[in-house]
């Protein structure tokens, strides 16, 4: 008698039910493992990202570049032709102190600045400076974000948000996200 083409015929079939069910464990424990394997390289991995403007570079001026602290999270977008077309990270290896998060923070914008960017949106999202209001507005958990434009070719958005441990509730720390793509807010460019 010749099998039918449906495998969950019980007749054509009779074991169909224990095959799918350890082909659904072996693709459970292919996926653990392949999380048991990020989980491992993830902690080792750290990335540094320098940014250059290839035109800038040809023209021996060093615009726009600035270079970020090692970083545990970073993620790069592509557009559907393959091409990079953003990349968001988090500077840093681990949460900070508010202290160590600040220092990151103002070196980044001290680059960006030297690097030819500009704020922009002050009116909005003002700078994040190190004052005592900002650290207040940093300390309430409101994420403030500092948007960088360099000419009209790239947007940055910096922001520090508050990070909370179930383990740690009383621990003060912080995350930085550096958003890196092309224009985003139509903002004309304010000093």
């Amino acid at each position: 008698m010749a099998k039918c083409d449906n495998y969950r015929c019980p007749i054509c079939y009779p074991d169909w039910k224990e095959e799918e069910e350890a082909a659904q464990k072996r693709a459970e424990d292919d996926k653990q493992d392949c999380v048991n394997c990020w989980r491992f390289y993830q902690k080792k991995a750290e990335a540094i990202v320098s940014v250059a403007d290839p035109i800038a570079r040809n023209r021996r001026i060093n615009a726009y570049g600035f270079s970020t602290p090692a970083a545990k999270f970073m993620m790069v977008s592509y557009d559907e032709r393959g091409k990079v077309s953003g990349v968001t990270l988090s500077p840093q290896v681990e949460t900070l102190p508010l202290d160590s998060t600040m220092v990151i923070v103002n070196d980044l914008q001290r680059q960006l600045k030297q690097g030819g960017w500009k704020q922009i949106r002050v009116a909005d999202d003002p700078p994040i400076d190190n004052t005592p209001a900002t650290r207040a507005r940093i300390r309430a958990c409101t994420a403030p974000t500092a948007y960088w434009q360099a000419v009209d070719k790239y947007q940055i958005g910096l922001n520090i948000r508050c990070f909370r441990s179930e383990d740690h509730p009383n621990d003060e720390r912080y995350l930085i996200t550096l958003d890196l793509g092309p224009l985003v807010f139509d903002d004309s460019l304010r000093p």
